[in-house]
């Protein structure tokens, strides 16, 4: 549900700020129970799912911050998580092509 809310706040502009809203309280609730539970792969997807909202507010230092916090996860021999890092690796890359 968290990574909808984030994509429909890139799709339906006229309702952006709901979506950012909706997509935050999830954020939040589904990482307090990841980190009870210990589950690093969740994690990792909540840093991607914040870096793309940092993106579409157009804050480029917060995105990024996400995007290492992801990668971090994923390079910890414990957890091992490619999808999400290829995503924020994803997501660095094509900032650095914008800018």
């Amino acid at each position: 549900m968290r990574r909808c809310a984030a994509a429909r706040a890139g799709y339906e502009r006229d309702r952006r700020d709901e979506h950012v809203d909706r997509a935050k309280r999830y954020l939040a609730e589904a990482e307090s129970r990841a980190d009870y539970a210990g589950y690093r792969t969740i994690l990792a997807d909540i840093h991607v799912t914040r870096a793309q909202l940092a993106r579409l507010a157009g804050d480029a230092q917060t995105m990024r911050k996400q995007c290492e916090k992801a990668i971090a996860i994923c390079d910890d021999p414990t957890c091992d998580y490619a999808w999400a890092k290829q995503d924020a690796q994803s997501l660095l890359a094509d900032t650095d092509c914008k800018t």
